[in-house]
């Protein structure tokens, strides 16, 4: 790949000269579209929540304790 082919610009020239009032793109923000199933399926019920807590503080027990020892330096 070379800097044409990535559109990149040639020069800092040309990249100042990049005009700043980009436009932008209308995004519909409502969710008329979605049903409550599907948004029940993206919430983690309370089983779920605690299995994923529990899981990340198992892989993360060390990066805690490093943590605590830092706490306890202060």
């Amino acid at each position: 790949p070379n800097i044409d082919s990535m559109g990149l610009a040639d020069s800092l020239e040309d990249t100042v000269n990049i005009p700043l009032n980009t436009p932008t793109t209308e995004v519909d923000l409502t969710f008329d579209d979605i049903d409550d199933e599907e948004i029940d399926a993206y919430i983690m019920n309370k089983d779920e929540v605690e299995h994923k807590s529990g899981l990340w503080h198992k892989l993360n027990a060390n990066y805690l304790e490093q943590q605590k020892g830092k706490l306890f330096q202060l």
